[in-house]
């Protein structure tokens, strides 16, 4: 696990949630991957792909990019929301759990008692990794208690046949314990 620190002005903001404070990166890994996370947003920043090399570089690096966005709109204050990717979160540090998997919490508090927990586990020899958000005043957080996840990302080149690259690509996912994918230029 590797820990470094970016400094910036500490400031919170009137709802207690911080606003601006020094950026945080940690690290954890397992055989197949590794993934950065930062305290910006309490999220990973990018992923490593240990076994696998691009035409480029040694390994497959995933996001990172400044188009690279994850995360939802949080009400800060009334009805003035912000991305929860700018607010900073308080970080656990990597823990090593029973099972042998890893575990990493971040977590931001409002002044009035609002909390957003993120929770992401690792295990070894997966490349998928559970995220778990839970809040805490959901009706002063969300407006009309909607949750909406808003997942951008643009993949770089990894192949030499970009073209090819193209035709291969694909997003998969379980929604409602349905297997989906997501196909060239649509959205979901």
């Amino acid at each position: 696990t590797a820990r470094a620190v970016a400094q910036s002005a500490k400031d919170t903001s009137s709802t207690g949630f911080r606003v601006k404070s020094s950026e945080e990166f940690t690290t954890m890994e397992n055989d197949l991957i590794k993934v950065y996370f930062t305290s910006k947003g309490g999220q990973p920043l990018k992923v490593e792909l240990k076994k696998y090399a691009s035409f480029r570089d040694s390994t497959v690096i995933l996001g990172g990019s400044d188009f690279d966005k994850f995360g939802y709109m949080v009400r800060v204050d009334g009805n003035n929301a912000l991305p929860v990717s700018d607010l900073y979160f308080a970080g656990s540090g990597v823990q090593k759990m029973p099972d042998g998997s890893q575990q990493i919490s971040y977590t931001a508090v409002g002044s009035s008692g609002e909390k957003i927990t993120h929770t992401f586990t690792l295990r070894n020899g997966q490349y998928l990794m559970d995220w778990v958000a839970r809040f805490s005043g959901v009706t002063k957080l969300f407006k009309e208690g909607g949750f909406h996840l808003t997942w951008q990302s643009r993949p770089s080149q990894q192949e030499s046949d970009a073209i090819y690259e193209r035709q291969m690509t694909n997003i998969c996912f379980l929604e409602d314990n349905s297997f989906d994918y997501i196909q060239s230029k649509s959205e979901k």
